[in-house]
């Protein structure tokens, strides 16, 4: 079963539910080191604020749990804690669902193993699997063609022309996972802390990055490996065990999307205020101000 080791050495088994990533209460429970059960009750405290099958799935009876093993989660044998069908009741929670119930957590381990499951195993399925698995995939193929075009005897010449041609395409993508870094390059996340860009989560905002590079017609988020341009090189690294095409944006690339940050974040700065007293706010007083570079709001702490 494939896992994902955090730093303590402490293994979780990793989760999946329609091709996304889950934890459950107990899992969150014991990587918290909180009493059994504090997960849930927090969650029923506080579920008006969560939304159905975005923050969280719940599989409720015999139809739920048919629901879920007709699917492809991994860790069927949690289903048999509850063999009762009738009073069957299963709750998987989502990335954004583990960070609101995160936000009851104030103790400083919390914010540790937060921190590694938010930047390795909800980041590395969301952003990581698929291209490598999509590599693989064109290597596979390519493979394969290679040798269905062998056993065509009446083209040989052909044949053999077509062979050499996507030898060398597999030779170029295995070269490309080990290209060296140009000097000076910098991922979105590095030049974010640079620049002291962070989210409100105290994370450097690559996000804003990638939204900059947008509107200057920088390439900075790439799914499939790209020549190398004068402003940003494709590498393929690991992370989390798991193969990734990362973004280094060069100096020239660095340079340009400081200078457009320098001339536009007042433009595209918005502040709001509050229209009524509340419990924690005054009227009028203003909220945390955002920033619309593309298409979302970026918040900034």
């Amino acid at each position: 079963m494939e896992t994902f080791v955090l730093t303590d050495g402490t293994q979780l088994a990793i989760r999946e539910y329609d091709g996304t990533r889950v934890v459950t209460f107990d899992v969150v429970d014991k990587l918290h080191q909180k009493a059994e059960g504090t997960s849930r009750r927090n969650f029923a405290r506080n579920q008006r604020y969560f939304i159905k099958n975005i923050d969280y799935f719940h599989f409720v009876g015999q139809k739920g749990k048919e629901e879920l093993q007709n699917s492809n989660y991994r860790i069927l044998s949690e289903l048999e804690i509850n063999p009762d069908n009738k009073h069957f009741s299963y709750y998987l929670l989502t990335e954004s669902g583990y960070c609101l119930l995160c936000k009851s957590f104030k103790d400083s381990l919390s914010w540790d193993v937060q921190r590694q499951l938010l930047n390795g195993y909800f980041y590395a399925k969301s952003n990581i699997n698929s291209i490598y698995d999509a590599l693989r995939i064109c290597i596979n193929r390519l493979e394969e063609q290679d040798n269905k075009m062998k056993l065509i005897s009446t083209e040989q010449e052909k044949q053999k022309a077509h062979s050499i041609y996507l030898n060398d395409s597999i030779s170029d993508l295995r070269k490309r996972m080990e290209t060296p870094i140009a000097d000076g390059a910098l991922t979105p996340a590095q030049l974010a802390a640079k620049m002291g860009l962070y989210s409100l989560r105290k994370l450097p905002h690559a996000h804003i990055i990638e939204d900059i590079c947008h509107v200057c017609n920088i390439n900075a988020n790439s799914r499939i490996i790209r020549p190398d341009t004068e402003y940003v090189q494709y590498r393929v690294e690991t992370k989390a065990n798991v193969q990734v095409i990362q973004t280094y944006l060069k100096v020239p690339a660095q340079e340009l999307i400081t200078k457009w940050w320098e001339e536009n974040k007042d433009k595209v700065k918005t502040v709001e205020y509050y229209q009524k007293n509340s419990g924690y706010h005054l009227k009028g007083e203003p909220k945390t101000p955002y920033y619309k570079i593309y298409k979302l709001k970026r918040y900034i702490a």
